[in-house]
């Protein structure tokens, strides 16, 4: 059985900023196969900018998956940044995402 649970809270602190952050937690008693979730926790973040003409945007996810069954050790840990910027109108913009 995967007991699991989800928080997360989003802040404005000042107009056209947005930060979000997400953790989720997860155990399970008996995963199916040796790489199914059984302990794993995730968190995500993000924090955008936006004026009329400007977005600004970057987001952090950390993944990891922990299973320890005596005949097999499988553990994921995953960790992606991303950043993005658009100047410009909707249409007609350029959108810059560096390369990490």
């Amino acid at each position: 059985m995967l007991k699991s649970g989800t928080a997360g809270v989003r802040l404005r602190p000042m107009k056209g900023l947005t930060a979000s952050a997400e953790g989720e937690i997860g155990r399970a008693d008996n995963p199916l196969t040796p790489v199914s979730d059984r302990n794993y926790h995730a968190i995500n973040g993000r924090v955008d900018y936006r004026t009329r003409t400007l977005q600004l945007s970057t987001s952090y996810k950390q993944i990891y998956n922990v299973n320890a069954p005596v005949f097999y050790r499988h553990s994921v840990r995953i960790r992606a940044t991303t950043r993005r910027a658009r100047v410009g109108r909707r249409r007609t913009g350029l959108v810059l995402t560096p390369a990490i």
